[in-house]
């Protein structure tokens, strides 16, 4: 048995034209303005575009599915920690791990050589209180038999927030692949997150 793994992610990339700033005493961390008035700054995620299973994300979901029988075999999901700093001198001000129980896989269906499954939920700013809006997304996946191999793809009506970051890849027998990665709107910030999520996303690998 192969196991065929998804995983997708929302981070807040290391630099944002006209966004980040530098963290002052930060050694070259950046950050990003509060959602309110009330907030200073808070951390990026420090990178770029990843498949690094351990890179750093705000919100991360991901299964396992059987590469052979499609079933479903594992699920995992997590927050990393959301960081505040002070806008003008860098000093931490808060620290904590945002809740991730809302992030799930819904909707498993195995049908003869095609599994479906929905990645849905999001998270939010646990420094920001409750006016923060959570990250969320609607990713809808399809995995089926092709010829001798194995084709993961999104299903039409897949839909992320216009921010921050987001990317999804697919892993089997060694080998990752590229499913989509999604920088943020221009312009767009955590005020964008109010409503649900409505940005569409696409793509789609096949492992031989």
């Amino acid at each position: 048995m192969a196991s065929l793994r998804i995983w997708i992610r929302s981070f807040i990339p290391k630099n944002i034209a006209g966004y980040t700033q530098d963290r002052p005493n930060g050694g070259g961390e950046t950050m990003i303005p509060g959602p309110t008035p009330l907030n200073d700054c808070f951390l990026t995620d420090q990178r770029s575009f990843t498949d690094a299973l351990a890179a750093s994300a705000r919100t991360f979901s991901s299964v396992e599915v059987d590469s052979v029988a499609l079933s479903l075999l594992s699920q995992s999901h997590r927050c990393d920690n959301t960081v505040e700093c002070d806008c003008e001198d860098g000093s931490e001000e808060c620290n904590k791990k945002p809740d991730a129980s809302k992030l799930k896989v819904a909707r498993f269906t195995l049908t003869g050589g095609r599994c479906t499954f929905d990645f849905e939920g999001g998270a939010g700013n646990p420094c920001a209180g409750a006016a923060a809006p959570d990250i969320d997304w609607l990713v809808q996946v399809v995995v089926e038999k092709s010829g001798a191999g194995v084709t993961v793809k999104l299903a039409p009506g897949s839909v992320v927030e216009p921010f921050p970051a987001f990317e999804m890849y697919a892993s089997l027998n060694g080998t990752t692949k590229l499913i989509f990665q999604r920088s943020p709107n221009p312009g767009a910030t955590p005020w964008n997150l109010v409503g649900s999520p409505n940005e569409p996303v696409g793509g789609s690998a096949s492992f031989p």
